[in-house]
């Protein structure tokens, strides 16, 4: 099979595993019973969309990986509690590496995922401090989440460009503190974005307000008891740890490098933690003792179950089936270079040559349909004649062509690429590539600087 298809079943097998782990983890921290099942299926069936089954993302990864880490480290929490010490001491060890291997790992998908053993390992300090684990358990952990992170920094570091880790980790080049109640009530509204019901606006706000009524709810002394000891248990309490962890490192990020990108600001950051939402937020309803309270709940969760199967899920996959898109070469949905962009890659092809240099804002679209090793664009002209001698020694070449390849229209990049006039401008280009009349892309020639 092709690339693209391949990622498409590691696509489907990513969403159904996803699937399964937030039911799981859910259903092991919520108490038996209908409303229990019915809570981790919610949060289960909220943890994919249906973009992710035929869009290939590495988001996913990271939301179908993040429960089993939790429930490896919850399973090593439980064997050091067990009545065989010995035995237990190794089971635990086991699962400890299990879970840093598997949260180190997930830095080699998405450099974002540094919240998961970031959290996980505050959990395992706090659990220390009551005395429940010793600094073994916590080392056990540390390293081998270290493992799998130090060493992806350092193939970066011997066969990138080198520069500090800021640049590695894709951070920009400059640090400022902007810190605001803006951002902190930004990442707040991101994460309650469920999307039940989205086409009516009150619904964002109620989702983003009762937790409000959660935490009023704290302040009661005939409440407190109640939730004080549900947040208490440790599935719970490190479910809580990871939500406010990757919160916390969304505003920090952006209070720090919102330069480069506004991080609080991205929807799919939020993403992995979405499942919490229905354990911290609507599971404690499940403690008030009213069977009227229980048959609501189980009502509403019906009314989600149903609005998941038959709109989040159904009628976004009919649209997607009958959409009649243009198609590339490679086999995928055409998403940039339209109108032409099959006329623009096979154009490119002719072109190939040592001496062809291309420069893009889609440029690993280029080298999937053509081949063609192609660049993203540089800050400023300094740093891509940089690029070009480089290339030019490893090729053993003496001139460069430089074709710089552009969309018009950024799309979904908006947000860290340059618009395409400030483009023309950074570069002064002069003189513009003659291709097809078909092809909808603007190609400049860059003639680097003597």
């Amino acid at each position: 099979v092709s690339a693209v298809e391949a990622c498409r079943w590691i696509s489907v097998a990513a969403c159904a595993t996803a699937m399964a782990g937030w039911f799981v983890w859910l259903k092991r921290c919520v108490p038996a019973g209908v409303t229990g099942v019915l809570i981790a299926a919610v949060a289960a069936g909220c943890s994919v969309s249906t973009a992710w089954l035929v869009n290939p993302s590495t988001d996913l990864l990271l939301t179908a990986a993040l429960p089993f880490v939790l429930l490896f480290t919850a399973e090593a929490l439980r064997n050091l509690t067990s009545e065989a010490p010995h035995r237990s001491r190794a089971r635990s060890t086991a699962w400890l590496v299990a879970a840093g291997l598997t949260a180190g790992e997930l830095f080699w998908v998405r450099y974002a995922s540094i919240f998961v053993p970031l959290a996980v390992a505050f959990y395992l300090l706090v659990e220390w401090r009551h005395r429940k684990i010793g600094l073994r358990q916590i080392g056990v952990f540390g390293v081998s989440a270290a493992i799998p992170i130090v060493t992806l920094l350092l193939i970066n570091h011997s066969f990138g460009t080198g520069g500090t880790l800021r640049t590695q980790l894709n951070l920009g080049h400059t640090v400022q503190l902007d810190l605001s109640p803006r951002l902190l009530g930004h990442a707040w509204w991101n994460f309650p974005d469920l999307g039940f019901y989205d086409h009516h606006p009150l619904s964002h706000w109620i989702y983003a307000a009762w937790p409000m009524v959660i935490v009023v709810a704290l302040l009661a002394p005939v409440t407190r008891r109640a939730l004080r000891s549900f947040m208490s248990v440790p599935p719970i309490m490190l479910s809580t740890i990871v939500v406010v962890t990757l919160l916390a490192m969304l505003v920090g990020t952006t209070a720090l490098f919102g330069d480069k990108y506004d991080y609080v600001g991205l929807a799919r950051y939020y993403a992995p933690i979405k499942p919490l939402y229905f354990l911290l937020f609507v599971a404690p309803l499940m403690l008030i003792p009213r069977r009227v309270v229980r048959a609501l709940i189980v009502v509403a969760l019906l009314v989600a179950c149903s609005w998941l199967v038959r709109q989040s899920w159904s009628r976004p996959y009919k649209t997607w089936l009958h959409a009649d898109r243009e198609a590339t070469p490679y086999g995928q949905w055409s998403r940039c270079f339209e109108p032409g962009a099959a006329n623009l890659y096979g154009w490119l092809t002719e072109q190939d040559a040592s001496e062809l240099i291309v420069v893009s804002n889609f440029h690993e679209y280029i080298a999937l349909e053509t081949g063609i090793p192609a660049l993203p664009i540089p800050e400023d002209p300094a740093t891509l004649d940089t690029w070009v001698e480089r290339i030019q020694r490893a090729r053993e070449i003496r001139e460069a062509r430089v074709l710089f390849v552009l969309d018009r229209d950024n799309r979904w990049r908006d947000y860290w690429i340059k618009p395409f006039d400030e483009v023309i401008r950074t570069f002064h280009f002069d003189h513009r590539v003659q291709t097809a009349a078909t092809v909808s892309a603007a190609v400049l020639e860059y003639r680097p600087s003597p």
